[in-house]
């Protein structure tokens, strides 16, 4: 799964500085027809899904 993130340009990057914490946004490094398919794919899972099951599925990436 973590090639597939990479290769598609959904990996995460913070942009930060010294002390400063930035926020934690998608690279979109990759490819942009790959990443455009599982944004496609996904938003209708998601909708079906109940609310409080997806926020107990999102994990925090340890890496």
């Amino acid at each position: 799964m973590d090639t597939i993130t990479k290769l598609a340009g959904l990996n995460l990057k913070t942009n930060s500085s010294g002390t400063h914490i930035g926020q934690a946004r998608i690279t979109k490094r990759g490819h942009k027809r790959l990443r455009a398919l599982v944004f496609r794919v996904m938003m209708p899972l998601v909708a079906k899904m109940q609310p409080s099951r997806f926020c107990m599925s999102i994990t925090p990436n340890d890496s």
